[in-house]
């Protein structure tokens, strides 16, 4: 991986943070959304996602390579 790449995964890992520290603050000030908790697990989700990305199984490969 080289420096640019880097950049650009911390930059989007950044963002995702802020992304969710808002909703996560939107969703306590407005007493308890559920579209906003809904939101704000998404993002959770997605932020887990990126930090810790789930192994491909072989069985997941075997299916994409048809």
């Amino acid at each position: 991986m080289d420096n640019t790449e880097l950049k650009r995964r911390y930059d989007y890992l950044v963002d995702l943070t802020r992304k969710l520290l808002a909703a996560q603050k939107a969703y306590f000030k407005s007493n308890k959304d559920h579209q906003l908790l809904m939101k704000s697990k998404a993002i959770e989700r997605e932020l887990d996602e990126f930090v810790n990305p789930k192994p491909v199984s072989q069985a997941q490969l075997d299916f994409l390579a048809r």
